[in-house]
């Protein structure tokens, strides 16, 4: 699968996802998928992800947010990479285990890379 497959299958789940979740009434919001599937779609464009912003796309309160996103990166789901000298900014990812595509094979040398 090519990424760009990969970015129309994304794109395809986002239109589908929003009038199911409107249709049906005890469809809740799922963070992780909201996080996970932005952070896929960045990573294949390019673009960095803040914490901040990943928290903001889960669509929960920004407390569980980032409690979720912590609980990722415990499990090495998501992996942080600093982008300043003192380590403070860091952009996120998905941890490149997840990865089951052909174009991004997982490395055997860390558990959460």
């Amino acid at each position: 699968m090519t990424e760009h497959e990969l970015l129309r299958i994304i794109a395809f789940l986002e239109r589908v996802r929003q009038p199911f979740q409107e249709l049906v009434p005890i469809a809740e919001e799922d963070a992780t998928w909201n996080m996970l599937l932005f952070l896929i779609k960045n990573h294949l464009n390019g673009t960095p992800v803040g914490i901040s912003t990943l928290a903001s796309v889960a669509k929960v309160p920004h407390a569980t947010a980032m409690r979720r996103i912590h609980a990722l990166m415990e499990r090495c789901d998501i992996v942080a990479k600093p982008i300043s000298e003192t380590g403070r900014r860091v952009k996120l990812l998905q941890a490149r285990r997840c990865w089951k595509t052909s174009f991004d094979t997982p490395e055997k040398s860390n558990p959460c890379s």
